[in-house]
């Protein structure tokens, strides 16, 4: 904070004048001019104008320039019998220096969606809060966001952690700043290139299969899904009956939703044949990717 001062109003008949110091400050700080009033009758009003177009009337006054210039500075004080007098003198405002609004960058540059991604922060604002999340090229959001605080020296680092289930392409994917959190200060966006998705869904029987003859022989079982995004795939397998012969079991799509356990049932009234069997169930995505482990269910038809 620089301080101009008035200075020292000698009053003999009323206030015979005021001397206004020039001033220096930088935009965006406050800079404080103080008239020392002597002489005249109290209490003293006070009328500052900054040659900006703006005013004030306290003494003290503190004014902060948005721009850069030499300014005409001028205060008329009265006393309360109306005696006034005034001064005048210039204020010097220079352009502040802003610190660096820092960088970021992810490393490495590439990678496939298991790649271990970290974003790097560095010349931002020390003790200072950022938070980021991650978009595809549709921006679409595809990591969970992440809140990080700078150090001393204004750097952080932080991993890219993917939803445990996303679709999309390769491509240019961009870390974005923000990230709805009140207070979070913002940082220019880093890409980095994805390029493939590999979709690593967890979906797993819960339990053994059941063959169930009443109200007809089918097979059923729980599938849940221990992903935070739905996962739309397919339960499929072959029934092997006592005699060798083999007979595939499928079902159509299904959307398995997140966090959700649902329930899969065959109905084997349509298989030939009798006698004991065994079937075996596996998980399928709609790329005919095996997800988790098979599991195999006994009894007779």
């Amino acid at each position: 904070m620089s301080l101009g001062q008035i200075s020292h109003i000698v009053g003999k008949v009323g206030i015979r004048q005021v001397r206004a110091y020039s001033a220096t400050g930088q935009t965006g700080s406050s800079i404080t001019f103080t008239a020392t009033v002597s002489g005249g009758v109290p209490p003293y009003s006070y009328a500052w104008t900054f040659g900006d177009g703006t005013t004030a009337i306290t003494n003290p006054a503190s004014h902060t320039y948005v721009s850069a210039g030499t300014f005409a500075i001028a205060v008329v004080v009265t006393d309360s019998l109306g005696n006034t007098a005034s001064g005048a003198d210039t204020a010097t405002v220079t352009t502040a220096v802003l610190p660096p609004p820092g960088l970021t960058s992810v490393l490495p540059s590439s990678g496939t969606s298991t790649t271990s991604f970290m974003v790097e922060i560095s010349g931002a604002s020390p003790n200072t809060n950022y938070s980021f999340l991650v978009v595809d090229p549709n921006l679409n959001e595809v990591a969970s966001p992440v809140s990080v605080r700078t150090n001393d020296l204004g750097t952080v680092s932080a991993p890219i952690v993917f939803n445990n289930l996303f679709t999309g392409a390769g491509g240019t994917y961009t870390v974005e700043f923000g990230g709805g959190t009140p207070g979070a200060a913002n940082l220019p966006n880093a890409t980095f290139l994805l390029t493939s998705i590999v979709v690593t869904p967890s979906l797993q029987f819960s339990s053994p299969p059941l063959f169930e003859t009443s109200p007809y022989d089918s097979i059923s079982t729980p599938i849940t899904n221990t992903t935070t995004a739905a996962f739309s795939g397919q339960v499929v397998g072959v029934i092997t009956l006592g005699n060798g012969s083999a007979e595939p079991i499928g079902s159509g799509v299904y959307s398995f939703p997140p966090g959700e356990t649902s329930w899969f049932a065959v109905d084997l009234a349509g298989y030939t044949g009798t006698g004991a069997f065994t079937a075996t169930l596996q998980i399928e995505d709609q790329n005919d990717n095996i997800i988790g482990s098979p599991v195999t269910v006994t009894g007779t038809l």
